[in-house]
């Protein structure tokens, strides 16, 4: 038989839209980046902080330099009782001041960072009180844009945007005061150093930052591609096994290039491939033998009686329930010749398949051996001499047996190890058992079954019901574990004997669910009964 085969898939279709290599690179580059900056900002602001606190340092001490170093006497005025006149106090000063003016431009030309050295008779007065003024030749220097860097008793620091010579750059002013006991007003020392320099760092460092930040970014994507595709390398290789077996191919084989994570993920696939292969092959072997049973259910089915015998006189019913899909009970109604009727209720040691074939011989075999046989001894000792040769070890058939003669309404009854028949009697109104002597087919091939099988014979009157069953019924369990039992089956066929056959059989289906609770059925059931119908008068008052 071939085997159905799913349908084959079409590959899904390629949704990725960004490698993970090409976002691994770009996180990278990112993360150089920001990193890069920062540094470089950090870097950037403690240089600055450097240079700014050098200014500063070299312009306090060239103030402090010159304010400490200039004569004192030349802010002492002379009194009037004084050795020193007026006149002659100005012209000392005035060859100070051109001594000074020399040795200041000659400082200031010195230095790149001085623009100016001032000394002035008052320092909050600056420009009406200069003395000595040097650098920048006789240009003047506009001063703009004040702001107060330091403020203190003993220097200052200023800072102005200033224009000379069609020039702006940022000076920076020191204030350092000229103190003595004797001098009058506030003559002090100004220095003015050009702060261009802070700007200039910050311009260094901001193009270096730029630079390293630039080579960093391709440096990291250049690195991190190469990462990437080695991390990924293998990740794609398993991405190409895993579109080779969702596309069927459970032969394809992973193989592990990697000892880390997604090595263990490309070993796991591998086995989960063998494992999904193993499954499939469960599962078509499951298939085919769901196929093959579903075909031996309908043999089975065929092979019980298409419908109940109508005999004048009597009513009788029959049903079988599976426990699997195909089950080892059996039923059957044989008509041996025009006055008999041979009914037989069987039970294979086994289920499924096998007990279905062994049922299938033991039917066909006391089909054969019942033919024109009104002996139900006779025909079970037949049937077992040709079944016990072709019995494996272990199984075997229980069987009841019966042959109606609705003539002198009797009953020829022999049990090969069946359960015992049910007779209720409508006379008595009592249940009893007819269990004669015998052991089931297949366990001897012909003595000792011959010898212990025994039959005996029934007389059934108006109302009498004679009832056979399998052993499914009386040890139908429920949730509990509690079997049905026989006291309480008997006490069913007492209370129902009146019923018709049919309403009697399902009725005690539904006794037996209900008992059941729901628990799955763990045997077949078979039920066959049939009863002497009473005089019509008798029925009317019984009913």
């Amino acid at each position: 038989m071939k085997a159905v085969e799913g349908r084959k898939r079409e590959p899904p279709p390629d949704q990725i839209t960004v490698p993970l290599g090409l976002k691994f690179s770009f996180f990278t580059a990112a993360l150089l980046i920001v990193f890069t900056v920062t540094i470089g900002q950090v870097f950037s602001r403690v240089a600055v902080a450097s240079i700014d606190e050098r200014i500063n340092s070299e312009g306090r001490q060239i103030a402090e330099t010159v304010a400490t170093t200039i004569d004192r006497v030349f802010w002492v005025r002379p009194s009037k009782d004084g050795e020193v006149s007026n006149e002659t106090w100005k012209a000392t000063r005035a060859e100070a001041e051109r001594f000074w003016n020399s040795s200041l431009e000659a400082l200031v030309a010195k230095s790149d960072d001085i623009r100016r050295i001032i000394i002035v008779d008052d320092l909050d007065a600056l420009d009406q009180n200069e003395i000595v003024s040097s650098g920048l030749g006789d240009e003047d220097i506009h001063l703009s844009d004040e702001r107060v860097i330091y403020e203190g008793s003993d220097y200052r620091v200023r800072e102005y945007g200033a224009t000379s010579a069609g020039r702006t750059e940022r000076i920076r002013r020191f204030d350092v005061p000229i103190q003595g006991d004797r001098i009058q007003g506030k003559p002090g020392a100004s220095v003015f150093l050009s702060a261009s320099k802070i700007d200039e760092a910050k311009a260094a460092f901001s193009s270096r930052i730029t630079w390293t930040t630039i080579i960093a970014v391709v440096a990291g994507i250049v690195l991190s591609f190469l990462i990437a595709r080695g991390i990924t390398s293998p990740l794609r290789t398993l991405m190409r096994d895993i579109g080779a077996v969702s596309q069927g191919d459970l032969d394809h084989h992973t193989e592990r290039h990697s000892r880390d994570e997604i090595g263990s993920l490309a070993e796991t696939f591998d086995t989960m491939t063998v494992n999904l292969k193993v499954a499939r092959e469960k599962a078509l072997a499951q298939r085919i033998l769901e196929h093959e049973l579903d075909i031996a259910t309908e043999i089975q089915t065929a092979l019980l009686p298409g419908r109940i015998p109508q005999i004048e006189g009597y009513e009788m019913f029959a049903h079988y329930i599976s426990a699997r899909e195909v089950g080892g009970d059996y039923y059957d109604f044989i008509k041996i010749d025009s006055n008999h009727l041979g009914i037989v209720v069987a039970d294979v040691a086994g289920k499924g398949i096998p007990g279905s074939m062994v049922m299938t011989m033991a039917r066909s075999l006391i089909r054969f051996a019942s033919l024109r046989n009104p002996s139900p001894a006779d025909t079970l000792r037949k049937v077992n001499r040709a079944l016990s040769r072709d019995m494996r070890r272990g199984m075997f058939v229980t069987a009841v047996y019966m042959v109606l003669d609705p003539r002198e309404n009797i009953v020829r009854v022999s049990n090969a190890g069946h359960n015992p028949l049910l007779h209720y009697r409508a006379r008595s109104g009592k249940v009893e058992e007819i269990n004669p002597r015998g052991i089931a087919l297949g366990f001897d091939k012909g003595p000792v079954f011959d010898s212990t099988l025994d039959e005996i014979t029934v007389k059934l009157e108006p109302g009498d019901r004679i009832v056979a069953y399998t052993d499914g019924v009386v040890e139908a369990l429920n949730a509990k574990g509690e079997e049905f039992g026989e006291e309480r089956l008997e006490r069913f066929v007492r209370e129902s004997a009146h019923a018709d056959s049919k309403r009697l059989v399902h009725n005690l289906i539904a006794a037996l669910e209900k008992h059941q609770e729901g628990t799955e059925q763990s045997d077949d059931i078979t039920i066959t009964t049939f009863r002497l119908k009473a005089d019509t008068s008798q029925e009317s008052s019984q009913a």
